[in-house]
């Protein structure tokens, strides 16, 4: 008996399938691994100390309450549910729960979308999408409730589509999950739209058919899901806030995106090569998917193709959403295309072998012998078919597709563990699942304020203000509220709709007599500068240098932090 045929199966497999599959699993892996960065945003702060406030008082905040400038101003809190999670997540795993919750739900996302080429076993495909699409999500790996946004939409395409085809009993999850999505993030009215696209698509198609009324389902989900967006804390007020939102967002005036870099378009942003490079491949990719097999093309593909890539061009920060929809779509349409044709293997055909009679009708000895003798000329047979596949130039080209995608991803993977991926693209981030970026917080400067109680050179300043840097507003509040109150804060709804509060912070970081001014009208207790941010690296020299009414307490030029006191105006 060929005793290295099982071996030689083995290969063949390996060759054939397990090495896409491999190449499957290492993708995955690098997206959670890059996706792991240590904590260097400092909106979470603010998104942990809001869900730890919600759980002490039962109920989400209406007011503006961490900066006293606006403290009064209405805040529509509609991460609430996100801010919840967050803290509970802090709390059971401090930095790594938060850091390792956030790549998991981002891997369950990308997963989801391609799933239609898992099944069908187009795993070098899904491999190459996930890899492209991880640049463009490594963009967006900070703690923000988007996550979570993006894996109800990307459960909502996943059903819609579903119910198109095949499965028909979970399209009643889709309000469940826009209820969620709701009280987590205003982008949850891109679940009404999509939802809106389908019903659009169906009835396009039930037209074309002659049929009548076979998008009524469909109506009946949308339905469901606009009443579900009234389902927040707001009630009607929360459900329009998003599109309200939306439309000042993107009129927002130059001042605003000089500070959230994240809202100006794609085109007057400097991104790294890599996410540059994803994009264009997520732009220009589907693009054939859509003139092969026309007759399977649904118009619910284009729609959403050009809607979302309008947002990508109207603020960087909608890049992974758009990535999301075209690596959406490059997985329906490629699974489509891909099985149409038909896929012979050679095993098959090899693996066939002469008809034989059946050793049981002849009990000889001789005819035995026979048997055994043919049966090993068969399975000879088929290890030399089994190596004459392997020597094909046709079956090298995949193979080594995939041999080359698992050795980058591989050497990239190293880059990253080592701490050298970032620097070589000259980006500050640094690769971690647990702790904070120390160059990115002022630890230091805090944990003074903690230790000190200023509040002895004040008689009735409780909270003290904080005339503070815009970038480390978030920690701040995480380690300060509810001693002390912050002149500026990150969050968008107080600051974004006119504007004013940031030019004003402009103003009074440039100009001498007109922060006196404000000092005097706000009641202003303390500076905490950094020497190193653009926006107060001269506050030092133009302001404080030899002004009578501010004297240094703190300094630490490691930290790049000073803070100055008030004495008397």
């Amino acid at each position: 008996m060929f005793s290295k045929l099982p071996f030689l199966k083995l290969a063949h497999w390996f060759w054939h399938s397990g090495i896409f599959l491999l190449a499957l699993i290492c993708a995955m892996l690098w997206l959670g691994l890059f996706l792991c960065v240590l904590v260097c945003e400092h909106d979470i702060w603010w998104h942990i100390t809001t869900g730890k406030y919600i759980l002490e008082h039962q109920e989400v905040p209406k007011t503006a309450m961490y900066s006293y400038p606006y403290a009064d101003r209405p805040w529509m809190n509609l991460n609430w549910l996100y801010q919840i999670t967050q803290y509970l997540f802090y709390e059971l795993g401090e930095t790594s729960g938060m850091i390792l919750n956030h790549s998991v739900v981002v891997c369950i996302t990308l997963f989801l979308l391609v799933l239609p080429l898992i099944k069908q076993k187009h795993w070098l495909l899904a491999s190459f999408l996930i890899f492209i699409a991880s640049f463009i999500f490594n963009q967006r790996a900070y703690l923000r409730p988007e996550a979570y946004s993006s894996f109800c939409l990307a459960i909502q395409l996943v059903i819609l589509e579903s119910y198109t085809t095949q499965s028909k009993r979970w399209i009643y999850l889709v309000p469940v999950v826009q209820l969620v999505s709701t009280n987590i993030q205003g982008l949850s009215f891109l679940g009404i739209c999509v939802i809106g696209v389908y019903v659009l698509d169906e009835m396009w198609r039930t037209w074309q058919a002659g049929q009548k009324l076979g998008w009524t389902r469909y109506c009946t989900i949308l339905v469901l899901s606009i009443s579900a967006s009234f389902i927040n804390p707001y009630g009607i007020d929360g459900a329009l806030h998003p599109l309200a939102l939306f439309g000042v967002v993107a009129g927002v005036s130059p001042i605003v995106k000089s500070f959230i870099t994240e809202l100006n378009p794609f085109y007057k942003v400097a991104l790294d090569w890599p996410p540059t490079l994803a994009f264009y491949i997520f732009l220009f990719l589907p693009a054939p998917s859509f003139f092969i097999k026309r007759d399977t093309l649904a118009p619910r593909y284009l729609v959403l193709y050009i809607a979302f890539l309008f947002l990508a061009l109207l603020a960087v920060r909608n890049l992974a959403l758009f990535a999301m929809i075209s690596l959406f779509i490059l997985s329906r349409r490629g699974s489509a295309i891909l099985s149409s044709k038909v896929f012979q293997d050679d095993m098959d055909s090899t693996s066939q072998s002469a008809p034989v009679k059946d050793a049981s009708q002849n009990k000889d000895h001789d005819s035995v012998i026979i048997q055994n003798q043919i049966k090993t000329c068969e399975e000879q047979k088929q290890a030399r078919s089994l190596l004459s596949r392997f020597a094909s130039r046709k079956t090298w080209i995949p193979q080594a597709t995939a041999l080359a995608l698992i050795y980058a991803l591989l050497l990239l993977g190293y880059a990253l563990i080592t701490q050298q991926y970032y620097p070589f693209f000259h980006d500050a981030r640094k690769f971690g699942i647990q702790g904070i970026d120390p160059d990115r917080h002022a630890q230091h400067a805090v944990a003074y304020l903690l230790e000190n109680d200023l509040s002895t050179h004040f008689d009735h300043a409780k909270p003290l203000h904080v005339f503070n840097c815009f970038d480390d507003s978030g920690y701040l509040i995480f380690k300060l509220y509810p001693r002390y109150s912050l002149f500026i804060d990150g969050r968008v709804d107080p600051i974004v709709p006119s504007g004013d509060h940031l030019e004003k912070y402009l103003r009074m970081c440039a100009d001498p007599d007109y922060f006196d001014a404000m000092a005097q009208k706000y009641d202003i207790h303390i500076v905490l500068l950094r020497t190193n941010s653009i926006y107060q690296s001269s506050m030092w020299n133009e302001i404080f240098d030899r002004n009578p009414y501010w004297q240094v307490v703190f300094y630490d030029p490691d930290e790049n932090t000073m803070i100055l006191l008030r004495r008397k105006f």
